[in-house]
């Protein structure tokens, strides 16, 4: 009642106001030229942009939360009412000034493509959207025209917030190979916050910076390719080389670009410089790119090792396959699905009952798993990325499947929606490998689809669930929708990699493995106290109306 009342009181001195405004003498609609309506457009466009670049970035590069872009949403509607409050507000210059000192360090967390530490990251992204936009916001606040003029200057934000969301929507993903749209907002937002106070003067010393930036990163690049001095050091201190030598190689041309925060065209321009450089020689891969595109799913590239043995695949900063291309070692699944890791001993021990058996595998990768394919066997990969299924068929990047020799299919679509049109009680053993990644398919796991998959296994069928994930910890959640359907499952912690096994390529990884009574898993878990049986899960179970990633979200 108290705010029905307040809000009563509120338009009966509005409706006044409006009166007393209607009685004055109408103003005079001032002329604008098209340069400051394009200004507008520019001022709204950019902050649109960092919105959807920073929901990205945080959603893909940090963790998979859903609606965590309300997050960033909140926040942008936010600056639009602080800025828009008053015209006469410190605001804006506030935080003009505090976004060069936002954006010089966090460019460089772009540019590592940095996920750690976590939280500290993510309110660092959070912090420097929030002061851009609130600069850029006030800055259009600032600029209003008169009355008359209002709804024309609205029509104008409203256009460039609709172009700033399809830059990133529509043209981005098609013209370029990375997820630029980011950095390309920050560099822009940098060239149009407030000037400084006494930042006129001479600007060919602003062109002519930034290609120094570029040179000391070039040189930078080129020192760390040619001497392993930071190697040998960082091997004494027990340090990864490469994330070192990374940051040694970049450290210069980034505190050169800090030092121009006092000039906005400069200071902007060299970030540009650093981006464009550190793209294009792909500075954060341990290794060298040889193959990078983009989908509607994200990006991948194909990374090789500088030795030229390992050739990896690596989704957003989520390695997802690896091929040792020593002849040894070739047609030997590596990474998450090693011999001796937890799905090798699954093909192990089920080799016998397998025989000519019919194996759904959701989620390609690299097709390491088609390694374990036998005569007579047929392997059916459901994949919903086109882009992945052509990587892994090109024999000039990976073999796995050229060389299996099962009958491999490779089905493109959502695995669930793909899996319901497979004959019931068709496969003898189902392996769901979708989990691995940053973009967690929660429909994957919820009852229906357990119910679904249960469906579409053999009598004794079993099934196996990666559950490797930085964040996530799904075993339990595995094991709960297992068992609401009638089901056993059993858990398998393989972390502990040796030396010999991890310079091969094998890595860490977490398997589950359900079937419909302990009798069907007798030949995996049974005498081996490697694999825990999951017996008593503790938690709600997921489904279609319910999922909480927060309950098993884990730093």
């Amino acid at each position: 009642m108290a705010v029905v009342a307040a809000c009563a009181v509120q338009a009966v001195r509005h409706h006044r106001s409006a009166r007393v405004r209607e009685a004055a003498p109408p103003e005079r609609a001032e002329p604008i030229p098209w340069r400051r309506r394009l200004f507008w457009v520019a001022l709204a466009a950019v902050p649109s942009s960092l919105l959807l670049g920073v929901t990205t970035y945080l959603t893909s590069n940090l963790t998979p939360i859903p609606l965590l872009w309300v997050v960033p949403l909140a926040v942008y509607l936010g600056t639009f009412i602080v800025a828009f409050q008053t015209r006469e507000s410190k605001v804006g210059a506030v935080a003009s000034r505090l976004f060069p000192l936002v954006a010089a360090p966090m460019s460089l967390a772009v540019v590592l493509e940095s996920s750690e530490p976590l939280l500290l990251l993510g309110a660092l992204h959070l912090l420097l959207f929030a002061v851009a936009a609130l600069a850029l916001h006030r800055r259009l606040a600032e600029d209003r025209p008169s009355a008359g003029r209002l709804t024309e200057f609205y029509l104008w934000v409203s256009v460039g917030g609709v172009l700033g969301g399809a830059f990133n929507a529509l043209v981005a993903p098609n013209a370029f190979s990375t997820v630029a749209e980011y950095p390309i907002a920050i560099v822009l937002a940098c060239l149009l916050v407030s000037p400084r106070p006494g930042e006129g003067g001479p600007r060919r010393l602003d062109f002519a910076y930034p290609v120094l930036v570029a040179a000391a990163a070039l040189a930078g690049w080129y020192a760390s390719r040619r001497t392993d001095l930071v190697a040998h050091w960082a091997e004494a201190m027990g340090i990864p080389s490469a994330p070192l030598g990374t940051v040694a190689m970049l450290g210069v041309p980034a505190i050169l670009a800090f030092l121009a925060v006092d000039r906005r065209l400069r200071f902007g321009l060299s970030l540009g410089a650093l981006f464009l450089v550190a793209t294009q020689l792909h500075v954060n891969s341990k290794g060298n790119v040889t193959y990078t595109a983009r989908s509607f799913f994200g990006v991948t590239r194909i990374v090789e090792t500088r030795d030229g043995r390992l050739r990896q695949l690596v989704h957003g900063n989520t390695l997802h396959g690896l091929q040792n291309l020593e002849p040894a070692y070739r047609r030997t699944p590596m990474t998450y699905y090693h011999p001796t890791g937890p799905i090798g001993e699954v093909f192990e021990k089920l080799k016998p009952s397998l025989g000519r058996a019919r194996i759904g595998l959701v989620g390609l990768g690299v097709g390491s798993l088609a390694a374990y394919g036998q005569p007579g066997q047929q392997m059916v990969f459901f994949e919903i990325d086109p882009l992945v299924e052509r990587i892994a068929r090109d024999p000039r990047f990976f073999t796995f499947l050229r060389d299996s020799k099962a009958d491999v299919r490779v089905v493109i679509g959502d695995a669930r929606l793909m899996l319901e049109r497979q004959p019931d009680a068709s496969f003898r053993l189902l392996v769901l490998d979708a989990f691995s990644s940053d973009s967690i398919p929660v429909h994957l796991l919820t009852r229906e689809a357990m119910r679904l998959y249960r469906q579409k296994l053999a009598a004794d069928g079993v099934m196996a669930f990666h559950v490797s994930n930085r964040y996530l910890v799904l075993h339990n959640v595995v094991a709960r929708t297992a068992q609401a359907e009638g089901m056993v499952a059993a858990y398998r912690d393989d972390t502990f990699v040796d030396d010999e096994l991890a310079i091969q390529g094998k890595t860490a990884s977490q398997w589950v493995v359900v079937g419909r009574s302990w009798s069907d898993l007798d030949p995996i878990v049974r005498h081996n106290p490697l694999w825990e049986r999951l017996e008593s899960p503790e938690g709600p179970v997921w489904s279609d109306d319910f999922s909480n990633l927060l309950q098993v979200f884990e730093l």
